[in-house]
């Protein structure tokens, strides 16, 4: 299977994008004044200018690694918990329209110039592989 070229980078995105609508309450209540900081997610599947994005988080639970729900990134952050969900989001929770690269949210400026390394993503991809039973 060949290497998408998007595939694995880093965007910084407004939280509303990727925080379900019934959620948003809880959320803004545990970040505080902090709400509406950028969040980074990751591109984990793209079909031609349709993308799927991951969430970046710094925390994750020994059940959710277990079980593929996330996968740590030992090499793209080695001197700090980095972990990346495996389900991945395809629409925006604000504008109700697919992820598109170069299109609002997903533009240049928001873009990091860390790129996922090619180890993290292979494990990322086998985790998703082996979690939703898909074919190679």
């Amino acid at each position: 299977m060949a290497k998408k070229k998007n595939e694995g980078e880093i965007y910084y995105v407004d939280p509303r994008h990727v925080v379900k609508d019934k959620h948003w309450d809880a959320y803004a209540k545990n970040k505080g004044s902090n709400a509406l900081n950028e969040r980074p997610v990751m591109i984990g599947v793209q079909k031609n200018s349709k993308v799927q994005v991951s969430e970046l988080t710094s925390k994750s639970t020994a059940n959710k690694l277990n079980k593929d729900h996330s996968v740590r990134l030992k090499n793209t952050f080695p001197k700090k918990p980095s972990f990346v969900d495996t389900n991945t989001i395809g629409k925006s929770r604000l504008s109700k329209k697919p992820f598109k690269l170069g299109k609002e949210p997903l533009t240049t400026n928001k873009k990091s110039n860390i790129k996922v390394h090619p180890d993290d993503m292979t494990k990322y991809k086998d985790a998703r592989t082996r979690k939703f039973n898909l074919k190679k």
